[in-house]
């Protein structure tokens, strides 16, 4: 009797001192899930991947984000990136991972930053402009916040899963291949918000670039001036501003005959069965800088026919017989300068030049494409009528 008295009394205190227990661990389980500390890493880690997507320094106008820097230069920082993964994923030894990998991006930051040196010596030795972007500075001041705050998230997230039961909250078999998945996502949604915040590859405008010279052909009207799908639309005698230059397609017109005025007045006639197509183009350096005028590249004329032709020079041509040019010819020929290339410009000048094309006599100019910069170009249409 006195056996089954003290087992009922047992059960009663070992209920009583439960069930406090478990409406404590429940509130705790809710204030301080460490799933929500590892959201918190994950966007840390986010941010990583957009500021080394974003524009670290610019040459002459073209942007280069962390990307362009990684070999040699902030390899680091990409390892930096890796390393932050590993955490994520397996969490080995997350708080030291993490500081290792700041520091990591921190040297990859100084690299590129040296780099950055090294290229503007070989910048003052040609004349070139070369600028940090907003991305270096940002991508520097987030490495240190990472190897911080993210040390202080991992040590949070330890803490708080030694107090939640490992068997309430056990992660299921295929969370891990959940999170990794999750991860890659992350990844790619970091470039791609970087590469937002950049410029569109030039791979991508030279398609779009192609779809715009089939509308052109067609009939499409363009207005100007106007970002399009493939590229900046600017008219005959209307000044565009674009990277630091003023540019101005003055005229375009057809020629039987061009006289080269930077020599001794050469006079040229196309081939047989060709003419001249003559672009007159106006570029002012709006810059605060001297700068070359070497980003104006890649001229090309379309014609009715579809066909598309490239600049030529004197050079491709042979010079008239002194007895051919007659006072005809010297009536018709239009001057023809060469539009320089390589010149240092200074501030609030002009860059004067022409672009010749030489094209079939029954086929008629209808568009002109050039695009100006090398890397992360912006294409320039001109409609032509």
């Amino acid at each position: 009797m006195s056996c089954g008295y003290k087992f009922t009394i047992s059960k009663k205190i070992v209920q009583e001192a439960v069930s406090p227990v478990k409406v404590e661990y429940s509130s705790i389980e809710r204030r301080t899930h460490p799933l929500a500390y590892r959201f918190g890493y994950a966007f840390l880690w986010l941010l990583t991947i957009i500021m080394y997507s974003i524009p670290w320094a610019s040459l002459d106008g073209e942007v280069y984000t962390g990307w362009s820097f990684t070999v040699p230069f902030s390899f680091t920082y990409l390892i930096g990136i890796l390393l932050g993964l590993i955490v994520l994923v397996i969490k080995f030894k997350p708080v030291t991972m993490t500081v290792i990998a700041g520091i990591m991006m921190v040297l990859g930051v100084l690299g590129a930053t040296f780099g950055y040196a090294i290229g503007g010596i070989f910048a003052g030795l040609f004349v070139r402009q070369l600028e940090i972007e907003a991305g270096l500075p940002l991508a520097f001041i987030l490495s240190i916040i990472y190897m911080i705050v993210g040390a202080y998230i991992c040590k949070r997230i330890r803490e708080k899963s030694q107090l939640i039961n490992k068997v309430a909250h056990k992660e299921s078999k295929g969370g891990r291949g959940k999170w990794i998945a999750a991860l890659i996502i992350i990844f790619f949604i970091g470039a791609f918000l970087g590469y937002l915040a950049g410029y569109a590859p030039a791979t991508i405008q030279t398609v779009t670039m192609t779809i715009t010279i089939e509308k052109t052909i067609a009939g499409t009207a363009l207005t100007s001036p106007a970002a399009t799908e493939g590229g900046l639309v600017m008219r005959i005698g209307e000044p565009v501003r674009l990277r630091g230059w003023e540019l101005l397609v003055d005229y375009v017109k057809i020629a039987d005959y061009i006289v080269e005025i930077d020599h001794f007045a050469d006079y040229y006639k196309p081939k047989e069965g060709m003419k001249f197509v003559v672009v007159n183009i106006k570029a002012k350096n709006v810059g605060e800088d001297a700068k070359k005028d070497d980003v104006f590249i890649d001229f090309i004329l379309v014609t009715d026919k579809a066909n598309s032709y490239d600049e030529i020079d004197t050079w491709d041509l042979e010079d008239m017989w002194s007895y051919e040019i007659t006072a005809e010819v010297k009536e018709k020929a239009l001057e023809y300068k060469d539009f320089p290339s390589y010149e240092l410009i200074p501030p609030n000048v002009y860059s004067k030049g022409t672009i010749l094309f030489q094209i079939p006599v029954d086929e008629k100019p209808v568009a002109l494409y050039f695009r100006v910069g090398e890397l992360y170009p912006t294409f320039v249409i001109v409609p032509l009528k």
